[in-house]
């Protein structure tokens, strides 16, 4: 013994103290701990406990406990899962025997050692393995937890969450936690019917002793995201849309979704034109309409988006364009045969009335007539004369152009005697 603690004398190798008796029913104490000094070089020291006939506790000597190789620096010791408080029941009395093993060139001493009380674990923080996860996902919950006097893995560790929705704490989306080495650690876990939303986290560790720390609830929370589901496919008619025709929307494929069926989503469909939203269906069973109110004119620059809605969220837009065409002139009034007389002077044939055009566009005429009748357009009226004596079928051609579609028309003409 010196002033400075529990040391071996000069020259000698080995050495051994026993310290008590101590009365374990008045004791009330948990945990052996101490501190030692010039513990290296291969220097050691173990620590078994005796009875009160001086013979070795079962479960309570070095045989069972590792080597105490840590210098200046508070040691706690067990022996393997147990500790002081783990005495039998029929163990009254018990003394403390250590041992220091002197291999290095400086002399190991003990400094003080000590029987003390346990203190309650502490959890100190949480991380997690992705902050955010779609419903049917799951991510790591890291806790950092401490405890002064028994070692990490030998405590019991809960954890909680609480649910978005209902603002209850379980432990149903939780696993149990486990020691990975460094923290513990529990797997959040949902199912693609799961709430989603901010899920609150909340943990708490007990000790060999029975001693509970706080329950810590943390600023960390679980992102829980609903999936976002998949655009249904759809194909408008007309294909070629022209002037005055009306836009419809068919569907091709239903939308989809993890978490919900078939038959419960819903669908949107937004009209524009050039641009500007003009029509909006919300909610929609099935993408399936006429716009009655969409009518096409030559030029214009329509979209059509559909979107599928699962209640909280709406998918990406499937979307189409067109872009009405223009529109050929066409034959409004079918012209009955041209009958004319041999000896007609300049027979008259209001045309322009037979022909129209949807875009409103200006038309041009071509005529092409036999050869033996004369021809002569004034003011959208055509002019026919027969050459003298000459009679029989004959025929008159028109081609009609707004500047970029064209129309044929072939009309018959008879010359009567």
């Amino acid at each position: 013994m010196t002033e400075d603690g529990i040391q071996l004398d000069p020259g000698r190798s080995y050495g051994e103290v026993i310290i008590g008796p101590f009365q374990k029913e008045t004791t009330f104490t948990d945990h052996l701990y101490g501190m030692f000094s010039f513990l290296e070089g291969g220097n050691y020291a173990t620590i078994d406990l005796l009875g009160s006939e001086m013979q070795p506790i079962p479960g309570f000597t070095s045989m069972g406990s590792e080597q105490v190789m840590i210098s200046d620096e508070v040691v706690f010791v067990d022996w393997g899962r147990n500790d002081i408080f783990d005495l039998p029941a029929s163990i009254e009395e018990f003394n403390i025997r250590i041992s220091i093993v002197k291999v290095g060139s400086s002399t190991p001493r003990i400094g003080w050692i000590e029987l003390g009380a346990s203190e309650s674990p502490r959890v100190l923080e949480a991380s997690l393995g992705e902050e955010a996860i779609y419903r049917g996902g799951s991510t790591e919950i890291h806790l950092s937890v401490y405890d002064r006097e028994e070692p990490l893995d030998h405590l019991h560790v809960e954890v909680e969450t609480m649910d978005p929705i209902s603002e209850v704490w379980s432990r149903e989306q939780v696993s149990d936690p486990y020691w990975n080495g460094q923290n513990w650690t529990s797997l959040f876990i949902t199912d693609y019917q799961s709430s989603h939303g901010e899920v609150r986290i909340r943990a708490w560790a007990t000790d060999g002793v029975g001693l509970t720390s706080e329950v810590l609830e943390f600023e960390t929370t679980i992102n829980v995201q609903n999936n976002v589901p998949l655009p249904p496919m759809v194909y408008l008619t007309p294909e070629h849309p022209r002037t005055g025709e009306m836009l419809s929307v068919h569907p091709l494929r239903g939308g989809s979704d993890l978490e919900t069926t078939e038959q419960d989503l819903l669908y949107n469909v937004y009209v524009s034109r050039d641009g500007e939203i003009v029509e909006t269906l919300l909610n929609m069973t099935v993408p399936d309409h006429m716009f009655e109110e969409c009518l096409f004119k030559e030029g214009e620059e329509w979209n059509v988006s559909v979107t599928t809605w699962d209640g909280a969220d709406e998918s990406s837009p499937f979307e189409l364009g067109l872009v009405v065409e223009n529109s050929a002139p066409y034959l409004a009034v079918t012209p009955m045969t041209i009958t004319l007389d041999e000896d007609a002077y300049r027979h008259e044939v209001a045309y322009v009335e037979w022909f129209d055009d949807v875009d409103g566009e200006e038309l041009t005429f071509r005529f092409s007539i036999s050869s033996w009748i004369a021809l002569e357009e004034i003011g959208g009226v055509l002019y026919l004369t027969p050459s003298e004596d000459m009679n029989g079928p004959g025929f008159l051609s028109f081609d009609i152009t707004d500047g970029t579609e064209n129309l044929t028309v072939n009309l018959s003409l008879v010359v009567e005697p």
